[in-house]
């Protein structure tokens, strides 16, 4: 889990599910790539928060594998 919080200028949290947000449509479609689950709160003038999480599986130590 990875949680990155700030307390800058913020947004209205509906502004974050439009089609138009790219960037944080591109960070929500990464996170879906590795199996993770991306969210993010925010309110005007409080800041926001992005929360990740990914379920780590378990990687082999046999030569060649690749972590």
């Amino acid at each position: 889990m990875l949680t990155i919080h700030d307390n800058g200028r913020g947004f209205i949290n509906d502004w974050a599910d439009q089609d138009d947000r790219f960037g944080l449509r591109g960070m929500r479609e990464r996170a879906e790539e590795i199996g993770g689950r991306l969210s993010i709160t925010s309110q005007p003038e409080a800041g926001s928060t992005i929360l990740l999480q990914v379920e780590l599986k378990e990687v082999g130590s046999s030569a060649g594998e690749k972590l």
